[in-house]
């Protein structure tokens, strides 16, 4: 705003003026209808309530959505290091591979029930 210019000062006091009036038209409107205030504020706060709720609702379905992915690629990581080091241990010690073998089902059914049970809640929270 160019403050030295008399045209720009004039209208900007022209417009607090206009402001204030519609202020002070507002709080001679809402002493006059008190109940019709009322159930304007009820109305403005119940519309905050549910945009708040939304929000919220938003922001549980994003986090189950980045819990299921988390726990899916966490599951292809541990199942491929358990089949890695099972490899190995099979390189190693051929004659053992059959309880190397077993051992490897196990542990990637442990991790697979994991990531599945992790991937159950995210639904769950994605639906409630």
């Amino acid at each position: 705003m160019n403050e030295n210019n008399p045209n720009v000062k004039e209208w900007y006091k022209m417009t607090e003026k206009a402001k204030e009036a519609r202020r002070a038209y507002k709080r001679k409107w809402a002493a006059e209808h008190p109940e019709k205030t009322r159930e304007y504020q009820a109305r403005y706060w119940e519309k905050q309530a549910a945009a708040e709720a939304a929000a919220g609702a938003a922001t549980a379905k994003l986090g189950a959505a980045i819990g299921a992915g988390i726990a899916a690629i966490g599951a292809g990581i541990g199942i491929g290091k358990i089949g890695g080091s099972a490899m190995e241990a099979i390189g190693r010690q051929p004659e053992a591979s059959g309880d190397i073998r077993s051992n490897m089902i196990v542990a990637a059914a442990l991790v697979e029930g994991v990531a599945f049970l992790a991937i159950i809640v995210a639904i769950l929270a994605l639906l409630m």
